[in-house]
C-alpha cells in the first residue's frame, strides 16, 4: 500500500517575522491601553478639592500619580527597571529614637499635606511608648515644584537641620501650617535662635534641594503615589492609619 504524504507549505521568512511583529505589537498596545485605562479609573475615584491635589477623604492620602497621567513628559516618571525594593537610609535623613531601634519607620512626608500632620502625631505617640525599640526616619516628598510652598518649606526645614534643629523647627512648621511663607520661616528661625544669616543663605542655596530631590528621587524609584506612606521595617504602609493599628504592627514586628 503506497501512502500519499502532503508537502509542507513553505511560507516565506519575512512574512512569518512580520506577522511575529505585528501580533506582539498588538499585544503591546492592549496592555499600554488597558494600563492606562485602569490607571485612570483609579484616579478617578477620588475628588479633587480646590487645589486639585488632595484626592479621597475616605482614603485620606495625597495622590501623587495623577500628574504623570497629564503631562508624561514633564513629570517625573519612574523607570521601573530601576525600581528600588525598599528606601535608602543615609546619614542626612532626619532621625528620632535610637539607631539600634528594632523597628525602623521611615516616613515619606510633606509639611503642606494635613493627613501627614495627623499621621505624625500618631507616631509621636508611638515612639514615646516603645521609646529605645522603635525609630522614625524622615523623608521628603513635597510638590514637585519649587515655588510651592510645600517645596519651601522642605527647604527652610533642611536649613534648620543645618543648624541641629530639624525637629523642632519641623514642629513649628506643622503648627504654623495654615501660614507657610517666607516671613513665617524666618519668624520659627528666629524663635529658635537659629543664625539668621546662615539661615537665610540656606534658603537661597542649593545644599537642601539636593536632599529634597535626592528623597523624591528615591520615592519615585519606589513608586509611591501618594503620601502619608510608611515602611515599618520592610511592610509599606500607604494613608493615614490610626493608633490601634499601628500599634498592633509594631508589637508584632517586635515579636519576630
Amino acid at each position: 500500500m503506497k501512502f500519499k504524504f502532503f508537502k509542507k507549505i513553505k511560507f516565506p521568512t519575512i512574512i512569518l517575522v512580520s506577522s511575529a511583529l505585528i501580533i506582539f505589537l498588538s499585544l503591546s498596545m492592549i496592555y499600554l491601553f488597558g494600563k492606562i485605562g485602569a490607571d485612570y479609573i483609579q484616579i478617578n475615584k477620588y475628588k479633587s478639592d480646590s487645589n486639585d491635589e488632595l484626592l479621597g477623604n475616605e482614603e485620606q492620602y495625597y495622590f501623587k500619580k495623577a500628574e504623570k497621567i497629564i503631562d508624561p513628559f514633564i513629570t517625573r516618571n519612574p523607570d521601573f527597571d530601576r525600581l528600588l525594593a525598599g528606601p535608602i537610609i543615609g546619614n542626612n535623613d532626619p532621625t528620632m529614637g535610637d539607631r539600634e531601634a528594632r523597628v525602623t519607620i521611615v516616613f515619606y512626608s510633606d509639611f503642606d499635606c494635613s493627613y501627614c500632620q495627623i499621621q505624625e502625631q500618631i507616631l509621636k505617640k508611638i515612639l514615646q511608648k516603645y521609646e529605645y525599640q522603635v525609630r522614625l526616619i524622615w523623608k521628603d516628598y513635597p510638590k514637585n515644584d519649587k515655588d510651592s510652598r510645600s517645596y519651601k518649606s522642605a527647604i527652610a526645614a533642611r536649613c534648620a537641620q543645618a543648624q541641629n534643629s530639624f525637629w523642632p523647627y519641623h514642629d513649628f512648621l506643622y503648627e504654623f501650617s495654615d501660614r507657610l511663607n517666607t516671613d513665617t520661616y524666618l519668624e520659627i528661625a528666629e524663635i529658635l535662635n537659629l543664625d539668621k544669616d546662615k539661615f537665610t543663605k540656606c534658603l537661597d542655596g542649593e545644599e537642601s534641594q539636593k536632599l529634597i530631590n535626592k528623597n523624591m528621587e528615591e520615592a519615585d524609584l519606589l513608586d509611591i503615589a501618594g503620601i502619608p506612606f510608611m515602611y515599618i521595617n520592610t511592610q509599606e504602609i500607604m494613608g493615614q492609619i490610626d493608633f490601634e493599628t499601628l500599634d498592633q504592627m509594631i508589637t508584632h514586628e517586635l515579636s519576630k
